[in-house]
């Protein structure tokens, strides 16, 4: 039955994809952000965001409003890709392989076919922004974005509260997913009281507690745009969900963006493309190294499956923050096959070969939900270095920094004002990819986010109707000075 809500779903942002004027298009896989655990089933789970962005950029590249060669850097990406497949040729000749159940695509050259077509779903709403630029609203689709994780946060909250006095999990983990063999419910138990985790339609209480935190710092950014009552609102779900959600990830995030924000004046010091780039790199190689380092010392989490531990509230919290100084499972296995087989480091494993050469890593004790499943990283510096190794980490990073401060807009415009909003758009820039490199689920929509949020300094001030103005007329005076 709930599969049969995951196709009318889909269908659904099928639809809105294909009717909705253009300058309103990309508010539709951002709405389904938070839906993250409704999957089509098509050989491999996509996501509503990922149907969504395939269904626009196939509509908008065939009606020519949107080219490959629009976004800066694509040169980096395609090395990156290139290097990344060569690796996975070497390791398909070479390594020895295992099946996965799931289908055709989960096993050999067709799974890293999908993987590329996941990653290309992951980058292609940058082209789709720099082809649509002069026809975004770009305040409707940071609205919509926010309100959708607003809506299905409360539903997670609801989720909850209803748990506790019925005892009845109505959306156990994996139910709507493309996989759904194994259910279960993210319970803690606190003080004697079993408590479960909100998850909502997100599929797992972490997932909900990122889109949570991610939109809090959009908002945050962009508050601006609305009244103080429905700011504080929105700000106090936000925070209420992350707390919920008992997440370890979200509440190290929620730390990161305080120290971003803070300090937000030096971090607009990096707005050069070398500056950047030490950076990022930075950030993802140093969460890396930390990763690798734990791994070796022998830090491991056995916390997927979820045990019922009858402790006070702060002794809960502890738990989930400073008492998990370790490394998840997949990560873990993954990480350790690395450090086993140095010469993976230059190129990796190869795209989509993650999971090669793990087998004989894995724990007794995970064994009975890790067998015949693909590893797959779950931290995005991990799944770089693991599917492209150091050289496609860091000609991918070149991609971000190129595209973030090579944009045409920013090369071109003259305007002080403007100028300034890229400047003090660079923490929160910064701080979106951390958490993508922290989760790599995250970067499934990461980028969009950027993209748009690159387009939009008109909101982030009392002048916005005249500034937006302004931007549409010296972009369109770009556009016809490109076609003369």
């Amino acid at each position: 039955m709930l599969n049969l809500v995951s196709y009318f779903f889909a269908a659904a942002v099928v639809i809105l994809c294909l009717v909705v004027p253009r300058r309103y298009a990309l508010s539709i896989p951002l709405g389904a952000v938070p839906l993250a655990s409704v999957e089509l089933n098509v050989g491999v789970g996509l996501s509503l965001f990922q149907v969504g962005v395939a269904v626009l950029f196939l509509r908008f590249f065939l009606s020519g409003s949107v080219r490959l060669t629009n976004a800066q850097g694509l040169v980096f990406l395609l090395i990156a890709l290139f290097a990344a497949t060569a690796s996975a040729a070497i390791t398909l000749d070479s390594a020895p392989q295992q099946d996965f159940f799931g289908g055709y695509f989960r096993n050999g050259w067709p799974r890293t076919f999908v993987t590329l077509v996941l990653v290309s779903l992951m980058v292609l709403p940058i082209f789709l922004v720099e082809g649509l630029r002069n026809n975004i609203e770009c305040n409707l689709t940071i609205k919509v974005f926010l309100l959708s994780v607003f809506v299905f946060s409360v539903l997670g909250l609801f989720h909850s509260a209803y748990y506790s006095l019925t005892q009845v999990d109505l959306f156990p983990i994996g139910a709507m997913s493309a996989d759904n063999s194994l259910l279960r419910s993210p319970v803690l138990s606190i003080s004697g009281v079993t408590y479960l985790r909100p998850t909502g339609l997100s599929g797992e209480p972490k997932i909900l507690a990122l889109v949570n935190v991610i939109a809090l710092a959009v908002m945050v950014h962009f508050r601006s745009i609305y009244r103080k009552i429905t700011f504080r609102l929105f700000a106090s779900i936000y925070l209420i969900t992350v707390l919920a959600c008992f997440s370890t990830s979200a509440f190290i995030c929620i730390f990161v963006y305080l120290m971003f924000f803070l300090f937000r004046r030096p971090i607009s010091m990096f707005k050069k493309p070398a500056a950047m780039f030490v950076l990022l790199a930075s950030m993802n190689f140093g969460l890396l190294g930390s990763m690798l380092y734990v791994v070796e010392a022998g830090g491991v989490s056995t916390n997927s499956t979820v045990a019922l531990d009858e402790v006070g509230f702060a002794q809960t919290l502890a738990d989930r923050t400073i008492g998990r100084v370790e490394v998840e499972d997949f990560d873990y296995i993954i990480s350790k096959s690395m450090l086993e087989t140095p010469n993976y480091f230059f190129l990796g494993k190869g795209l989509g070969q993650s999971h090669v050469d793990t087998d004989h890593l894995i724990p007794e004790r995970m064994r009975y939900y890790t067998e015949g499943k693909i590893l797959s990283p779950k931290s995005g510096s991990l799944f770089l270095l693991a599917n492209a190794g150091v050289l496609g980490s860091i000609c991918f990073i070149l991609f971000i920094v190129n595209y973030i401060t090579q944009s045409s807009m920013r090369r071109r415009a003259d305007d002080a004002y403007l100028r300034k909003f890229v400047d003090r758009s660079s923490y929160l820039l910064a701080f979106l990819l951390c958490v993508a490199f922290l989760r790599f689920y995250v970067f499934e929509y990461i980028f969009l986010l950027i993209a748009v949020a690159k387009y939009s300094p008109v909101l982030s001030d009392k002048r916005a109707p005249l500034l937006r103005r302004r931007l549409r007329e010296r972009l369109s005076g770009m556009s016809g000075s490109l076609v003369r």
